[in-house]
């Protein structure tokens, strides 16, 4: 409860200017868009990159290997 009192007390010595306006992005939104843009894009690009470099050296599919993968996943359900 201290640090519940604490922000109470830096809100009213702060004359309560701390708010939100009501324009620009919510920070949720902001930090999902984020996240997909620099963390989820990223790491999906890298590992369907990996896939098909793997595929390429063995002279396969990508599309047999990702249809592979997805009943494996599928099984094991």
């Amino acid at each position: 409860m201290e640090s519940v009192e604490a922000v109470n007390k830096i809100l009213e010595e702060a004359n309560k200017r701390i708010q939100a306006n009501g324009t620009g992005i919510p920070t949720c939104k902001a930090a999902l868009t984020l996240l997909m843009v620099f963390g989820v894009g990223p790491t999906v690009f890298g590992n369907v990159s990996n896939v098909h470099k793997l595929v390429r050296e063995k002279n396969g599919s990508v599309l047999r290997a990702f249809t592979a993968l997805a009943m494996v996943e599928f099984k094991q359900e």
